[in-house]
Formats: structure tokens, sequence, C-alpha cells
């Protein structure tokens, strides 16, 4: 009986604990340290402010990144012939707004330059994705902070958590995703995992009754 015990406490416990880790414990892979302008409660005593990012580029192309450490968390490239003239790029990072349409996560960065670019040209625009929120779906883009945001799509290195994408003009990105549509009443969120384990120690506690009458009914057994 009390080793049934043990164990139904055991496995509340462990689900418990799971529920309670950060996202990425359990992935295998070291996931890299996010520099937040405004950080969440949780990881503020940890958090060390971003930075941003300036320089050149002519014509023959070239990368700017913030000077972030160990890993830059934003940068823009620009292939040869996307700039008729030498430009001088900024990168500034901002705390993201939360538009309706969707959800963004970590910082905001703002990418400008004192040169347009040629007409047809693209810059891939790389953001570090924050390894503590819920896995972005893409790369999105406004003219400035408060205006409409749009996918422009991306692909993740799982790696290195880098979402790189392609776009035609300067302006503001971030990573996010679309907000998720309310299905009403129900089992949602983070009262989940707190049923699973109470339905674990039911299923557990259940299936006592046959062990113990097993126990007592075994060949040999003196009563």
């Amino acid at each position: 009986m009390k080793r049934a015990l043990v164990f139904v406490a055991a496995s509340v416990f462990y689900v418990l604990a799971a529920w309670a880790v950060r996202p990425g414990f359990y992935d295998g892979l070291a996931a890299p340290q996010y520099d937040y302008v405004a950080p969440p409660p949780d990881l503020a005593a940890f958090n060390v402010q971003p930075t941003s990012g300036e320089g050149k580029v002519g014509p023959p192309g070239g990368v700017v990144a913030t000077r972030d450490q160990p890993i830059a968390q934003a940068g823009v490239r620009m292939a040869a012939g996307a700039l008729s003239a030498p430009a001088t790029i900024q990168i500034k990072p901002f705390q993201p707004p939360q538009p309706a349409s969707v959800k963004l996560e970590g910082n905001a960065y703002c990418i400008s330059a004192d040169k347009p670019l040629n007409a047809g040209a693209k810059v891939e625009v790389t953001l570090l994705v924050p390894p503590n929120e819920p896995f972005p779906t893409a790369m999105y883009r406004a003219e400035s902070l408060d205006g409409e945001w749009t996918s422009i799509g991306g692909n993740v290195d799982l790696n290195t958590y880098l979402m790189s994408a392609a776009a035609s003009a300067f302006g503001c990105f971030a990573v996010g995703y679309p907000p998720p549509k309310s299905t009403g009443p129900g089992i949602r969120g983070s009262i989940l995992p707190l049923v699973t384990a109470v339905l674990i120690a039911v299923v557990v506690l259940a299936g006592l009754p046959a062990a113990l009458r097993r126990r007592y009914n075994r060949p040999g057994r003196v009563r």
C-alpha cells in the first residue's frame, strides 16, 4: 500500500514539475539568452538590455547587425545591387505593440537607411527567436511600430534560434503568430497539465483495490 501511494505522489509531482519548467528544458538544445527591451516579470532579474546596430553598406552589398553577445539578435543582409550608393543602416530595438491581428514576441526591430533600396531589390532580415515563448510561425513587418503588421514568412534555423525572411522594404520587424481563436468553455491553457496530473492519480488509485485483492489472495498467504 505504501509503495502504491509513493508511486501516485511521484506521478503527480513529475507532471507538476514538468508543467512548471520553462519551455526548452526537454528539447536537448542549449537555448540562447534573449535580451528584452521590456522583459517578462519572471525573466526581469537576469535580463540584459538589447543593443542597436549601425553600419555603412555600398552597392556590393553587406551585413549590419546589432552588437548583442554572444549572438546578434537582429541583422540585415543586402545583396549586391540592392543599393545604388553607399547607405548608412540603423537597427533599433523597441518594445513591440500588440495589435489584434497578431501576437508579437520578443523585441520589435526597426531598420532604416538614408538611401532607398533599388526597385525590385530585397533584403534578408534575421531575428533571434525568444526561446521562452511559444514558437513563432512567421516574421511580421510594419512601416512603423504603430502601423499594420503583415506576415512576410520566414525560415528558422533550429540550431541557432534565428528566423530569416526576405523583405522588399525597410521598416519594423518582429516574430510572432496569429492569435488563437477562442473555442469556448473547455479545458485549455495552463489548467490542462493539472487536470492531467489529477487523471493520472485517479487511474492509479482506481487500480489499487484489484492490486490489494491479488496480494491478499495469492496462494500460500497465511490469514
